[in-house]
Order: structure tokens, then sequence, then C-alpha cells
């Protein structure tokens, strides 16, 4: 029985992001396709010089963690709310749009995908 509890206490050490992690988590899925487009083009035209190679390994390691902690959400309208919003780096506009079946109110989709963004930013704190 011990070994269970055991087990079971190890699901709480995810606290929840603090604000100023959620910002910055919002504020690094903004900017994936900017981060993605820096990897593809250093894999055409690799880097040179020194700060080059350290923006490469910052910029992919960076793409690797987002992505990682966008497929970690639990709740699968949520991820894909902000796989379609943020990795495929599309409109809130159009999110809503391409959405639009699930009978959602505007509202609704905002804070599934502030959802989103908190689920990303407590992974991001053990990636």
């Amino acid at each position: 029985m011990l070994a269970m509890a055991t087990r079971y206490e190890q699901l709480y050490f995810l606290d929840k992001a603090s604000k100023k992690e959620i910002i910055e988590a919002g504020r690094l899925l903004n900017k994936y396709k900017k981060i993605e487009k820096i990897v593809e083009d250093f894999k055409v035209h690799p880097p040179v010089t020194d700060l080059q190679k350290g923006i490469y390994s910052n910029a992919t390691m960076t793409k690797s963690k987002l992505e990682r902690a966008v497929s970690s959400i639990v709740d699968l309208n949520v991820r894909q709310l902000i796989d379609y919003r943020f990795i495929k780096g599309n409109k809130r506009a159009a999110t809503i749009q391409r959405y639009s079946g699930w009978d959602y109110c505007d509202k609704t989709y905002d804070r599934k995908i502030t959802e989103g963004i908190e689920s990303v930013a407590e992974s991001l704190r053990y990636l």
C-alpha cells in the first residue's frame, strides 16, 4: 500500500504555473512559427558562426519543447485548438471558424485556448 501511495503522490509535483510562466508560454506559442522558420532556414543554410550555432541550438530546443508540451495536453479539444492556433499558425478567427461545429461561443474558445496555454506553461516547467 505504501508503494501505491508514493506513486500517486508523484502526480502532485506538477504545481500550477505562475502568471509569469503562463505569459512566457503564450509568448513562445505566438512565436512558434517564427522559431520553426529559423530552424528550417538553418537546416538549408547550416550555421557558420558561434552566434548562429547558439541561435540554431536554442531555436531547435525551444521548438521541440513546445511541441512536446502541446502534445502532453490531456483534453483533446484543447490540444486540437492549441495545435491549430499556434503550431499550425492560424489566427484566432480562423481557429474559431475551423471548430465552429463544436457549437461553442467565442468566450468558450478563448477559455479553452487559455487552458491550453496554462497546460503548456505547466509542462514547460519540467521539460
